[in-house]
Formats: C-alpha cells, structure tokens, sequence
C-alpha cells in the first residue's frame, strides 16, 4: 500500500542519531547538553502535497513494487510502499521493515568500515592489502586501490562457478583461497586504469575480519546497524538467514507465475553485496552519514572525490559513485543482484537523498533520474536536471530461476 508523509509544521525537533549529544566542558570537567539540532523544512505543505501526488503517479504507473524515500536533511518529505514481498502470497505486503537485499549498495557499508578502521588507526589505506592478509596472492595491490576499483583484479563469480562445487557453501576465506590456487593474471596494471570488480570488496570485508577478529556480519551491527538506530538491517550469515521473517524474495517476473530466484551459492559471499535492509533502516543510514557518525568530514569528503588516475578523473570515490544532474552534484550507488535492484543517491549541496529498494528487477537508474527530476522541478524550480540513466551498473548474475510451488 501506498502511504504518505506531509510536513506540517514549518521547523521539526528532530533529534539526529542517538538522542542528546554531550560535549565537555574543560573548566569544571562536567558534561553538557548540545542543543538539538533544528530542521527547518523550506517547502510548503502545497508543494509537498504535489510532490507526493506525481511520485505517487509515477511509481504506480511503472509498477514499481518495493520502498522509496525522499529526504530533506535527513527528514522523510515522502515515504512510500507498494506490492508484495512474496509475489505468490496476497497477504506479504511490503513494509516500512520489509528487507531488501541492497546488492552493490552495500558497498558504502563495506568502505565505511574500512575508513573507520582508517581513521582509527588500525590499517593504512596505502599499505598492500599483502600487510594484513599475509597469503593475498597479489603483493602490489593497496587496500585504496580496493576502495576505488582500481585493483586490476577480475571479478570473482566466474572463478566460483567454475571452480566451486554448487552444492557447497562458500565464504570469503574460501574465495580468497580460490584466489590463491588460480592466481587469475590482473587485467591491467594495480592503479593504472579503473574498471569495476566486485571481487575487491570482498577483500575488503575479509581485511575487517583479519584486523577486527569479528565477523564482517557482526562487526557492521556491532559498529554500524546499531549505533545509527537501524533495527531491521542485517548482513547475509546462516544463522540470521534462517531466522529473518518480512524478507523479500528477489523475483525475476512478475506474472501470474512468477519466478524467483532460488539461494545463489555467491550471496554467502560478502562485502560487495548481501547488506539487508528496509526503507527505515536506510532513512536512519542517510541521517548517520549526513551527521559524520562513523568518520570525520575530511575522511567522508574523500570516499565522495573522484579518483585520480594518471591525469585522468575517474567518478568514482570509495563505495561511492558521483555525476551531475544539469548543474546539480550527486553522489550515489544503485545495486542490481538475482531480482534486486536498489539506489540510494545524495545531493549534498541540497541535502536531498532518495532511496529506492525494489524485488522486482525494476530499473532504479530510470527511476531515481525520474524521481530526482520532479523534486528539483517542483521543490527548486529547476528546469533540466536530467543525468543519465544508462550508468555503468553491476551485472545482475544469479543461478537458475525457478518457478515457486
């Protein structure tokens, strides 16, 4: 079902990511109370009222079925669900804690994780992943050259479908020894072009375990999921995966006989996908960045920078993609894996975000530029903001599609 938000009153008490901030105060040594932080909402109920209508329209009218938000500093100006997270049960509806497998969406996750560990000093992002995961068969290959794409390592499903029996779990320590008995020659050399791998990011969840001594799945709700207030989300782990109840089923179509996609052996694999979460649990993600939670602001500036390569700008940062909308900056990430699609682009000069998680296979690069267009139009009064919606996007690779009983 559809539901929608109206900001009523003009300025919103809202109290960002834990409640009440303390400071110290150097002479009495004593701890005060910082002021809750002010929103004032710029857009009239009228304009709102509007934008809720058309994006309502726009959603149905290509069946979008999934979660969507939009955000102003961190405040819902629109929430919105529809459809059904079990094709082939009417009674699944989607919710506000409905979960949804973000696919390469989860690559913010991983990088924010190795920044933290960055910032506190447990890891140098220009060290040879080699310094601390000792049998990575690549000794040139930095932890920043992970972080940006720009390994030369080739992607991993290939090896794991070739190499990997089926009917076998598989983890990353497991593909880091594929890793090691194939030794896959680079595609080009560390640093000197930047091409997407899937296949870095899961090195880099690997190099969190090796440096933390935890699990990637407990360490990102130990240091993420919980102190941002994101109570439904959850990293893919055996344990969890059984337990989990308003989960949505990738689908591959939705016709009357509708396809899903059965366990693909590489969602165990984690760190460059395999990140759950529900439209709430995004809403709280966006407000913890958007107040540097995690990471100070220089070392956020930098994950959000194009990489710099051989004189060369490459729009892509640390877990971060970016690109301008007519004169508008954005940063974002979609994700696309066995039925789901997710996005989630910010407009940090704006303050705007805009959240996208579907089951459906449905297109959120079309959609979110779609999207993006009628809030500046209405909310800004632009006239063209239109990017691209062709982006460079992961490729969708599942197992077999089967039919549900």
């Amino acid at each position: 079902m559809s539901k929608k938000i109206i900001i009523i009153p003009i300025v919103v008490l809202l109290v960002i990511i834990g409640g009440i901030f303390t400071i110290r105060n150097n002479n009495n040594d004593q701890e005060t109370v910082e002021p809750e932080e002010v929103i004032v909402i710029p857009f009239s109920d009228s304009l709102l009222s509007i934008l809720d209508l058309e994006v309502d329209h726009y959603l149905k009218m290509m069946r979008f079925n999934g979660s969507a938000a939009i955000l102003y500093k961190g405040v819902p100006l629109y929430k919105y669900c529809q459809g059904r997270y079990n094709l082939l049960k009417k009674c699944d509806s989607i919710t506000y804690t409905t979960t949804f497998q973000l696919a390469s969406v989860s690559k913010p996750f991983t990088s924010m994780a190795v920044m933290m560990l960055w910032e506190k000093g447990a890891i140098n992002i220009e060290d040879p992943l080699q310094k601390y995961i000792s049998e990575f068969p690549y000794p040139e290959i930095t932890i920043h050259q992970l972080l940006n794409h720009t390994s030369g390592l080739q992607d991993y499903t290939k090896l794991v479908e070739e190499n990997w029996d089926k009917n076998k779990v598989i983890t990353n320590e497991d593909l880091l020894k594929l890793l090691i008995e194939y030794h896959l020659p680079l595609n080009f050399s560390s640093g000197k072009r930047h091409s997407y791998c899937n296949t870095g990011y899961t090195m880099l969840a690997l190099l969190v375990e090796r440096v933390t001594k935890t699990p990637y799945h407990q360490w990102i709700h130990d240091n993420i999921f919980i102190p941002a207030g994101m109570q439904t989300a959850w990293v893919w782990n055996p344990e969890a995966f059984d337990t989990i109840q308003d989960c949505a089923i990738g689908y591959i179509s939705r016709s009357r006989k509708a396809r899903y996609y059965p366990h693909d052996k590489c969602d165990e694999i984690v760190g460059d996908k395999s990140v759950f979460c529900s439209i709430n649990d995004m809403i709280c993600w966006d407000k913890a960045i958007r107040k540097r939670l995690f990471v100070s602001d220089s070392i956020m500036q930098l994950a959000w920078s194009p990489s710099r390569i051989i004189k060369k700008d490459v729009p892509y940062g640390f877990g971060w993609r970016m690109k301008n909308f007519g004169s508008r900056h954005a940063v974002y990430h979609n994700g696309k894996w066995n039925g789901f699609t997710a996005s989630h682009i910010r407009f940090n000069d704006e303050e705007i975000s805009i959240l996208l998680l579907s089951n459906t296979r449905d297109r959120v690069g079309q959609l979110t530029n779609k999207v993006q267009e009628k809030v500046f139009s209405l909310l800004f009064s632009d006239i063209h903001t239109r990017g691209n919606e062709n982006d460079e996007e992961e490729n969708e690779i599942g197992g077999n599609v089967q039919q549900k009983r």
